[in-house]
């Protein structure tokens, strides 16, 4: 059982009766900053990494990604260890939700676009699409992806990814 807060990610094996934190919120700018220009100016509460969405794949449950607003981290050992995730080809590093598909593929949203990861780099999906906002995605097992965003619910074949389908007429 995992739940993610302002103070980190926690880890439970015993329902929820014991928690371990597993990760705590980075300062931006700590790891790749070596001046530390202007940080002492920064309030302490908004220099940290917000964490925005934890998620689990479903074939593997060690498997953990976390969207924060300073990119993907990852965990392959159930939250013992972390990693920053690639970046290479997002436009934004503040990913505001992570979506692990049956198939080990990772779909991610940011301010910038849908985004999925394929060949080592990020993919633009939404290409076209006017929004401000995606609050969430999900897949079907007929390889469609859907998108809900603050504009509409969308839809795009995986079979077929430039065929993007607006489907809010159909609810």
């Amino acid at each position: 059982l995992y739940i993610s807060s302002s103070d980190g990610v926690f880890k439970s094996m015993d329902y929820g009766k014991n928690w371990e934190r597993v990760f705590i919120s980075t300062f931006k700018g700590s790891e790749e900053e070596e001046d530390d220009n202007g940080l002492e100016d920064i309030d302490e509460e908004a220099g940290y990494s917000d964490i925005r969405y934890l998620a689990i794949c479903l074939n593997n449950p060690a498997k953990l990604f976390l969207a924060t607003s300073t990119g993907i981290y990852q965990s392959s050992d159930g939250g013992l260890n972390w990693e920053k995730f690639s970046d290479f080809g997002l436009l934004s590093y503040d990913v505001s939700f992570l979506f692990c598909a049956e198939e080990f593929r990772i779909y991610c949203a940011t301010k910038s676009g849908v985004f999925v990861y394929a060949k080592d780099r990020w993919e633009e999906l939404s290409l076209g699409l006017s929004f401000k906002k995606v609050n969430f995605l999900a897949s079907d097992k007929n390889n469609n992806l859907y998108a809900c965003l603050d504009s509409g619910l969308f839809r795009l074949s995986l079979k077929e990814p430039s065929e993007k389908k607006d489907i809010t007429e159909d609810y």
